[in-house]
């Protein structure tokens, strides 16, 4: 019984240091990838800004395989994708759960073409330029995209970018404040043991080394833990939504190494202040 109550101390004087310098590490490391990934996600958000050409009735399946072949050739175009009058109506059923068809008993759903532009090109004024051009010919009914949401994704990842910033630094201060508290409250049920080893002649070297080893190894096994679950956030959000992140591997390594850096760093500061503070205590102060 004994034994096994001691097992469940240990194991719970590592868990909490664990998850905390684990938790508040990889905060710290998704904050820095959102920042270090801004440019990549803006440039995914113009490249999947649909630009709907809406056809008229009567257009031609010639004029308008012509169109879209025009236009796959434009350096400004990334793809096309062309929506028939019945996939429209397949896609609104999806959505809608209701045919227009069977209740209207036409389908009233035109045709249309998807054009996604590349990034650097997805411009209010570019999209305005090309409205104005495409929307002459006599088959095309209108020319249709969310320019509200155009005019502000610059501006909205810009200030998102300052706002986790402002973030990043904050949660910097709550981690050391943090992490240390956590090796301080792991190292206050030593106390007695630490200043025990002062009584009897211990060298201050002597004292302090297991408990900085001890303190940082949270910091490492803590930082790797971090790593491998900001990987899988990153794989994740990259299988989901199909991203295709450019990011050279040198700044993920970066990120990686200044993550456990800073686990050492912090875990063994807190450790060595931590114990320091104990041997300068007089004994009934520990009390």
């Amino acid at each position: 019984m004994k034994k096994t109550k001691n097992i469940r101390r240990r194991r719970g004087s590592f868990l909490s240091p664990f998850v905390s310098i684990t938790l508040v590490l990889f905060l710290i490391g998704l904050l820095g990838i959102l920042v270090l990934y801004a440019d990549q996600l803006k440039t995914y958000l113009k490249e999947n800004l649909q630009v709907n050409i809406i056809f008229t009735e009567d257009a031609r399946n010639a004029d308008i395989i012509r169109m879209q072949k025009t236009l796959d050739n434009e350096y400004y175009v990334k793809k096309t994708e062309f929506i028939s009058k019945e996939k429209a109506r397949e896609i609104m059923l999806s959505e809608l759960g209701e045919d227009a068809e069977a209740v209207l008993g036409f389908n009233p759903f035109p045709a249309s073409l998807d054009v996604y532009f590349h990034a650097f090109y997805a411009q209010v004024d570019s999209v305005e330029a090309f409205k104005t051009q495409f929307e002459k010919m006599p088959f095309v009914k209108e020319i249709a995209y969310q320019k509200v949401i155009l005019e502000n994704i610059d501006r909205n990842v810009r200030v998102g970018g300052m706002i986790i910033l402002g973030f990043m630094i904050l949660f910097l201060l709550i981690a050391i404040v943090l992490i240390n508290n956590t090796i301080r409250l792991t190292l206050y049920s030593q106390r007695f043991l630490i200043k025990t080893q002062q009584l009897v002649g211990a060298t201050m070297s002597f004292i302090t080394k297991p408990y900085i080893m001890r303190a940082v190894k949270f910091g490492i096994i803590g930082s790797i833990t971090a790593i491998i679950l900001l990987v899988a956030v990153v794989y994740f959000i990259t299988v989901r939504f199909n991203i295709d992140w450019s990011l050279d591997v040198t700044t993920n390594i970066l990120l990686g190494l200044l993550l456990i850096v800073f686990g050492v760093i912090i875990t063994f500061v807190s450790s060595y202040f931590s114990v320091k503070k104990y041997l300068r205590m007089k004994l009934d102060d520990l009390y």
